[in-house]
């Protein structure tokens, strides 16, 4: 199967050993994929092609029985049932191994009680073991909570605690909801592996591919606002390169509904602990202590880099969802304030001492001589530059328009510029 999809295979390869290194070394596994990566074809194929799960379990591979159980799309209530279609699987993929050589239909077409399914698994992997193999369980889980998703792990459990080395379970899930919630065995979780977003160059080898496929040209100024914006989100940088291939500017790529709406979706994909260390990173600019080792994970996957910088998108999400489009300066006036977020973070000391100017007067012009006056101070006569002025409000704008729609700074010809509300 050949599939023309953007990233490289060497990538694919690096996720698949580090997938599949502590199920070598004889340890569940639960693995998530990352806020980023969602159902992206490309990072399935670890699992439908050989060449990728070769690369993950090395020499290990053809001592391994790989049985894939899709939860996602079955029914897991009853959970016999459930347990039933995991038990035809297993004996299909044993039977592929000529490790039993005969198939029973008519077992398949008894119900019987929960506890026994269980048993007849345990009893299937047991004899693989005994002819010198491993099992490997891949739980399709996907995006959206089971029902019974305590009963249904906690079932799962009695079937890999009693051989720990030999069977392992792969829990494929877009959501650390069982993890939050307290939901996952101690057997199911003895490894938990964040499958890292692509860094910059394989972002690079993304866009050039789309780039390339859909005629396209951009300049280094659209790069470096797609990444700003996007981060390494390869779900994110596909819609921004389809919004500009539409014909839409850089400048606005951020307030596309669109984006706007995948962006809020996979905000809802992060843990509570992942938000709220991405929330206040936001808001002050400093990680609390207590946080550090989720921020340093979130770095580890290239969410962030060393100086927390969060994609303008996410940013957007946050904003929004916290209903902080307002301006607002503190009584001393020392800091300004979009709602609940710090701007004194986001700006330059005078970028912030000429919006907080602009705020005070807002709907009226400030007069170009007040804003040389604070950029200049008492070296205005001197150093006046109408073009630095207009450069230095230009650079504000941009900077005010990645974080709001509800305020514009206006140009007024020969006269200065209002802030707009």
């Amino acid at each position: 199967m050949i599939i023309n999809t953007a990233f490289s295979d060497k990538f694919i390869m690096d996720v698949s050993k580090l997938i599949f290194e502590p199920t070598v070394r004889g340890e569940s596994v639960f693995c998530r994929f990352f806020p980023g990566h969602g159902r992206s074809v490309r990072l399935q194929q670890i699992f439908l092609e050989e060449k990728f799960l070769k690369s993950g379990f090395a020499e290990s591979f053809n001592k391994f029985v790989i049985v894939r159980v899709d939860a996602s799309d079955f029914a897991v209530d009853p959970l016999d049932h459930f347990f039933q279609y995991v038990r035809r699987s297993l004996i299909t993929a044993l039977h592929q191994k000529k490790i039993i050589t005969k198939i029973d239909p008519q077992k398949f077409e008894r119900s019987e009680p929960l506890i026994f399914t269980i048993a007849a698994i345990n009893r299937l992997c047991l004899l693989a073991i005994q002819k010198g193999y491993q099992v490997l369980f891949v739980i399709e889980v996907g995006n959206h909570p089971l029902e019974k998703d305590r009963e249904f792990y906690s079932a799962w459990a009695k079937v890999v605690e009693q051989n720990l080395d030999k069977i392992h379970t792969h829990i494929d899930s877009e959501t650390r909801t069982p993890l939050d919630k307290g939901v996952l065995p101690a057997v199911l979780i003895q490894s938990i592996i964040d499958v890292p977003l692509p860094d910059r160059e394989e972002c690079d080898h993304y866009i050039n591919y789309y780039l390339s496929l859909w005629k396209m040209k951009l300049t280094i100024s659209d790069f470096e606002k797609i990444y700003e914006i996007c981060g390494h989100d390869t779900w994110f940088i596909k819609e921004s390169l389809r919004i500009l291939h539409q014909g839409s500017t850089s400048s606005e790529v951020l307030y596309n509904p669109n984006l706007l709406l995948k962006a809020r979706l996979q905000w809802e994909l992060y843990s509570q602990k992942e938000k709220e260390v991405i929330a206040v990173t936001l808001k002050t600019g400093k990680v609390p202590r207590n946080l550090e080792g989720i921020a340093l994970d979130l770095e580890s996957v290239n969410f962030w880099d060393s100086k927390r910088r969060i994609p303008r998108i996410i940013e957007q999400v946050i904003i929004q969802e916290e209903a902080v489009g307002e301006l607002s300066v503190e009584p001393k006036g020392q800091r300004l304030y979009l709602g609940s977020v710090d701007l004194s973070q986001k700006l330059t000391p005078l970028e912030h001492k000429i919006l907080t100017r602009l705020y005070e007067q807002k709907n009226r012009v400030v007069k170009r001589e007040e804003v040389a006056k604070i950029i200049w101070g008492k070296d205005e006569d001197d150093r006046y530059s109408d073009w630095a002025i207009d450069k230095t409000i230009s650079r504000l704008r941009q900077k005010l328009d990645l974080y709001t729609n509800l305020y514009r700074i206006i140009t007024k010809k020969k006269s200065g510029f209002m802030l707009e509300a």
